[in-house]
């Protein structure tokens, strides 16, 4: 049966010190580790190399771990959770619970062979928590915040399964599934943000802000939705399939919605199936589709109501059509082609060469239009500089993390 070995009390010290736990001797891996909350008073622990005990060069193996409220653990060399080689040369797993908040550093790597049970707060900077079982998993309910660090895994088998909140830059190789909020966020405004390299069932929110980049590299389901307030969503499913998932462009200019990538046409959806809500009416918002269309020049027609309409791009005998939310009706789509696809903004001043109306254009009115390219009128056409500088930085800058 497992032991549990207690921290003695509310003070701070080093994790591999035998005085700091009941009983003189620091957990092994038989054993639970269990930082107790003492009524919720602050203290640390710290888990790096240390003179005396299990800790030195090579990863430090315990079977669980607890943390309590109260509690900060920074992690700042390998820990093994539950990495303990039984006789018949399975491998079972303790448990990791956290109340508390952990950090794991640059030199940190949590590895967990059971479940990760998140209540509190975890802080990976360029460091990484490792799934290294197929019955691996996290869930949280809590936050965890990544600062260029990341979830990896062996196995995509566990998964992440998210009730609370995942913000910052980093990247999660692993299958999600989101109830809650995954938000890539950049304090100085970079393009780098979150990658999400795996499947994705989102029945809670996706978000990209501050000039970040969210970036799925794998299917997309669920009943949820993404808003993208000045970031970037970039959907890469690979091999096509169906987007349903409903985009909120919110009030921050420069927000964009990125459906295909220039340099892989097998990258993105076929089919958008989802409803578009607030995009910009004065050209701060850009659908980047790359070679969705094929990669010839497009056409973009709108027909609706002061509800909402469907938005139609066609283009090298492709079309693809989107649904809008709201009153678009006055306004001008246009299907710029650019050296990396198609780029669509939208601007007012009334209905042009492919403006919107309320119901579908007749073939006299669009004869008529297409009579009146000459001059001013051939503007719908010229690119927009502000959506090619925004739009095209797609390109997640953090780097993949290596699975060990």
């Amino acid at each position: 049966m497992t032991k549990t070995i207690n921290w003695a009390a509310a003070v701070d010290g080093n994790f591999g010190d035998g005085p700091n736990w009941v009983g003189g001797m620091e957990p092994n891996k038989t054993q639970d580790a269990n930082l107790l909350s003492f009524g919720g008073s602050p203290y640390a622990v710290t888990f790096d190399t240390s003179p005396g005990g299990q800790h030195g060069k090579k990863p430090t193996t315990i079977w669980g771990l607890q943390v309590g409220s109260g509690v900060t653990v920074d992690i700042l060399q390998t820990l093994d959770v539950g990495a303990y080689k039984l006789s018949h040369g399975g491998l079972r797993g303790g448990e990791v619970a956290n109340s508390g908040i952990i950090s794991i550093s640059e030199l940190g790597n949590l590895r967990v062979y059971a479940q990760f049970v998140n209540f509190g707060t975890i802080n990976i900077t360029n460091g990484e928590i490792f799934l290294s079982s197929a019955e691996s998993s996290i869930v949280n309910s809590g936050l965890i915040v990544l600062s260029d660090g990341g979830i990896a895994a062996s196995q995509l088998d566990g998964g992440v399964h998210n009730s609370g909140t995942i913000s910052g830059l980093g990247k999660i190789i692993e299958s999600i599934t989101n109830y809650g909020l995954i938000q890539s966020n950049s304090t100085d405004h970079s393009s780098t943000g979150i990658d999400l390299d795996g499947s994705v069932v989102n029945n809670g929110l996706l978000e990209a802000v501050d000039g970040s980049t969210l970036e799925v590299d794998g299917p997309i389901s669920g009943t949820g939705s993404v808003k993208i307030d000045g970031g970037r969503f970039a959907a890469f499913q690979y091999g096509g399939g169906t987007l349903n998932q409903d985009v909120n462009f919110g009030v921050n200019s420069s927000s964009v919605l990125v459906l295909g990538a220039a340099f892989d046409d097998d990258k993105g959806p076929e089919i958008y199936t989802g409803t578009i809500s607030g995009f910009s009416k004065i050209g701060d918002s850009t659908i980047d589709l790359g070679y969705m269309v094929g990669s010839g020049p497009a056409q973009a027609s709108y027909s609706g109501t002061k509800k909402g309409g469907v938005l139609t791009i066609t283009g090298d005998g492709q079309t693809r059509t989107f649904a809008f939310s709201g009153n678009y009706l006055g306004i001008t789509f246009s299907a710029n082609m650019t050296a990396n696809g198609t780029v669509v903004t939208a601007q007012s001043g009334g209905a042009g060469v492919f403006g919107a109306t309320s119901q579908a254009p007749s073939i006299a009115h669009f004869a008529g239009a297409m009579a009146g390219l000459t001059g001013h009128g051939a503007a719908d056409w010229t690119i927009n500089a502000r959506t090619v500088n925004d739009g095209r930085q797609m390109l997640l800058a953090t780097p993949r993390l290596a699975l060990a």
